[in-house]
Protein backbone atom coordinates (compact mmCIF):
# COMPACT_ATOMS: atom_id res chain seq x y z
CA UNK A 1 0.00 0.00 0.00
CA UNK A 2 1.35 3.43 -0.89
CA UNK A 3 2.43 5.83 1.85
CA UNK A 4 -0.37 8.26 1.02
CA UNK A 5 -2.92 5.49 1.54
CA UNK A 6 -1.53 4.72 5.00
CA UNK A 7 -1.81 8.39 5.93
CA UNK A 8 -5.33 8.48 4.48
CA UNK A 9 -6.38 5.51 6.62
CA UNK A 10 -4.80 7.11 9.69
CA UNK A 11 -6.61 10.37 8.96
CA UNK A 12 -9.99 8.62 8.71
CA UNK A 13 -9.43 6.93 12.08
CA UNK A 14 -8.28 10.15 13.74
CA UNK A 15 -11.24 12.16 12.37
CA UNK A 16 -13.66 9.58 13.74
CA UNK A 17 -11.85 9.60 17.09
CA UNK A 18 -11.84 13.40 17.37
CA UNK A 19 -15.52 13.69 16.40
CA UNK A 20 -16.33 11.10 19.07
CA UNK A 21 -14.30 12.44 21.99
CA UNK A 22 -14.02 16.22 21.59
CA UNK A 23 -16.50 18.31 23.61
CA UNK A 24 -19.98 18.75 22.14
CA UNK A 25 -19.98 21.71 19.76
CA UNK A 26 -16.43 21.12 18.51
CA UNK A 27 -15.86 21.33 14.77
CA UNK A 28 -13.29 19.08 13.07
CA UNK A 29 -12.37 19.47 9.41
CA UNK A 30 -9.79 18.62 6.79
CA UNK A 31 -8.58 20.63 3.82
CA UNK A 32 -7.93 18.36 0.83
CA UNK A 33 -4.75 20.11 -0.30
CA UNK A 34 -2.32 18.80 -2.87
CA UNK A 35 -2.70 15.67 -4.89
CA UNK A 36 -2.05 15.19 -8.56
CA UNK A 37 -3.61 17.75 -10.88
CA UNK A 38 -2.87 19.60 -14.08
CA UNK A 39 -0.91 22.86 -14.00
CA UNK A 40 -4.13 24.76 -14.86
CA UNK A 41 -6.00 23.09 -12.00
CA UNK A 42 -3.07 23.82 -9.63
CA UNK A 43 -3.17 27.52 -10.63
CA UNK A 44 -6.94 27.61 -10.11
CA UNK A 45 -6.57 26.03 -6.65
CA UNK A 46 -3.88 28.57 -5.72
CA UNK A 47 -6.12 31.43 -6.90
CA UNK A 48 -8.93 30.00 -4.76
CA UNK A 49 -6.70 30.14 -1.67
CA UNK A 50 -5.06 26.72 -1.47
CA UNK A 51 -2.05 27.04 0.79
CA UNK A 52 0.85 24.59 0.59
CA UNK A 53 1.66 22.89 3.89
CA UNK A 54 -1.77 23.24 5.52
CA UNK A 55 -2.18 20.63 8.26
CA UNK A 56 -4.22 17.50 7.63
CA UNK A 57 -6.77 18.23 10.36
CA UNK A 58 -7.98 21.31 12.15
CA UNK A 59 -10.51 21.85 14.88
CA UNK A 60 -12.02 24.36 17.22
CA UNK A 61 -13.76 23.57 20.47
CA UNK A 62 -16.18 25.66 22.53
CA UNK A 63 -14.58 24.95 25.92
CA UNK A 64 -13.88 28.24 27.74
CA UNK A 65 -10.07 27.93 27.74
CA UNK A 66 -9.98 27.02 24.05
CA UNK A 67 -12.94 28.82 22.47
CA UNK A 68 -12.01 30.18 19.06
CA UNK A 69 -8.44 28.87 19.17
CA UNK A 70 -7.34 26.93 16.11
CA UNK A 71 -5.85 23.49 16.75
CA UNK A 72 -3.96 21.76 13.92
CA UNK A 73 -2.76 18.18 13.64
CA UNK A 74 -0.43 17.01 10.89
CA UNK A 75 -0.53 13.24 10.39
CA UNK A 76 2.53 11.24 9.44
CA UNK A 77 3.22 7.51 9.51
CA UNK A 78 6.04 5.64 11.18
CA UNK A 79 7.89 2.71 9.72
CA UNK A 80 6.03 -0.51 10.48
CA UNK A 81 6.90 -3.63 8.46
CA UNK A 82 3.89 -5.46 9.93
CA UNK A 83 1.58 -2.97 8.16
CA UNK A 84 3.76 -2.66 5.06
CA UNK A 85 4.91 0.88 5.92
CA UNK A 86 8.44 1.00 4.58
CA UNK A 87 9.58 4.32 6.02
CA UNK A 88 8.71 7.01 8.50
CA UNK A 89 7.38 10.22 6.96
CA UNK A 90 8.29 13.73 8.11
CA UNK A 91 7.00 17.29 7.69
CA UNK A 92 7.84 19.10 4.47
CA UNK A 93 9.37 22.58 4.54
CA UNK A 94 5.94 24.01 3.61
CA UNK A 95 4.35 22.17 6.56
CA UNK A 96 7.02 23.53 8.93
CA UNK A 97 6.36 27.04 7.59
CA UNK A 98 2.60 26.59 8.16
CA UNK A 99 3.30 25.33 11.70
CA UNK A 100 5.33 28.46 12.50
CA UNK A 101 2.60 30.72 11.12
CA UNK A 102 -0.12 28.99 13.17
CA UNK A 103 1.91 29.09 16.38
CA UNK A 104 2.92 32.73 15.86
CA UNK A 105 -0.77 33.60 15.40
CA UNK A 106 -1.65 31.90 18.72
CA UNK A 107 -2.91 28.59 17.35
CA UNK A 108 -1.72 25.14 18.31
CA UNK A 109 -0.01 22.62 16.06
CA UNK A 110 1.26 19.08 16.58
CA UNK A 111 2.38 16.08 14.56
CA UNK A 112 0.80 12.68 15.26
CA UNK A 113 1.72 9.25 13.96
CA UNK A 114 -0.93 7.22 15.82
CA UNK A 115 -4.22 7.72 17.64
CA UNK A 116 -2.32 7.37 20.94
CA UNK A 117 -0.31 10.44 19.89
CA UNK A 118 -3.57 12.34 19.36
CA UNK A 119 -4.75 11.39 22.86
CA UNK A 120 -1.47 12.68 24.30
CA UNK A 121 -1.70 15.89 22.25
CA UNK A 122 -5.24 16.62 23.50
CA UNK A 123 -4.11 16.01 27.08
CA UNK A 124 -1.05 18.25 26.69
CA UNK A 125 -3.28 21.01 25.29
CA UNK A 126 -5.65 20.59 28.25
CA UNK A 127 -8.63 19.75 26.05
CA UNK A 128 -11.22 17.70 27.92
CA UNK A 129 -12.59 14.66 26.11
CA UNK A 130 -15.71 12.54 26.30
CA UNK A 131 -13.65 9.36 26.05
CA UNK A 132 -14.90 6.56 28.22
CA UNK A 133 -12.19 4.58 29.95
CA UNK A 134 -12.55 0.83 30.39
CA UNK A 135 -13.90 -0.16 33.84
CA UNK A 136 -11.16 -0.24 36.44
CA UNK A 137 -8.89 2.21 34.58
CA UNK A 138 -8.14 5.62 36.03
CA UNK A 139 -7.26 8.60 33.88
Amino acid sequence: MARANHETRLQCVVVKYLRTVLPVGSVVWAVPNGGKMSPAARMRQAAMGELPGVSDLMFITPTPMHAGRLHCIELKVRKDPLWGIKRTTYQTNEQKKFQRAIEEAGGRYAVARHTDDVKEILASWGIPTREKLPKGKAS
